[in-house]
């Protein structure tokens, strides 16, 4: 998890200077358990679309950390800041 979390701090740190290679997307569904799992299986059919065997490997590619976590987001929301006073 250590390794997870330092990845996903690096992709953000390295963002502006990664001239493309750190992709960051965020979003957010109203899912069903069974729709999470036909996600997750599309999004693995998606990953072995991609995949290359090793000496097949393109020689300006790059082995990536790709990472997917879907959880249920059920914390609390942030509080937007206060409109300042204008008296």
């Amino acid at each position: 998890m250590t390794h997870d979390l330092n990845l996903v701090v690096s992709a953000y740190a390295g963002y502006d200077s990664s001239a493309g290679w750190n992709q960051i997307q965020r979003s957010g569904l109203r899912m069903t358990k069974e729709q999470v799992a036909t996600f997750v299986e599309e999004y693995q059919t998606l990953l072995r679309k991609h995949l290359t065997e090793p000496g097949d490997h393109p020689p300006d590619s790059r082995r990536m950390a790709v990472r997917l976590v879907v959880v249920p987001d059920e914390g609390p929301r942030p509080t937007p800041p206060a409109e300042p006073d204008d008296d």
